[in-house]
């Protein structure tokens, strides 16, 4: 599958456009904040996040 597929399959997943979570390391700063697998990432300092790929340019 490529990435530009991933946002499709998403929302067709969750319902929701975002960036899914498939995994968070032990003791991280993510698992500290409460990010769990499975969880869909749609928001991040008030900026809306479609993609992983938003993800990964606002970081």
């Amino acid at each position: 599958m490529r990435k530009s597929e991933m946002p499709k399959r998403i929302v067709k997943l969750t319902g929701v456009p975002g960036a899914f979570v498939l995994g968070v390391i032990k003791n991280s700063p993510a698992e500290e904040a409460g990010l769990a697998y499975k969880d869909v990432i749609t928001k991040i300092d008030n900026v809306n996040v479609f993609s992983d790929l938003d993800l990964e340019f606002y970081l």
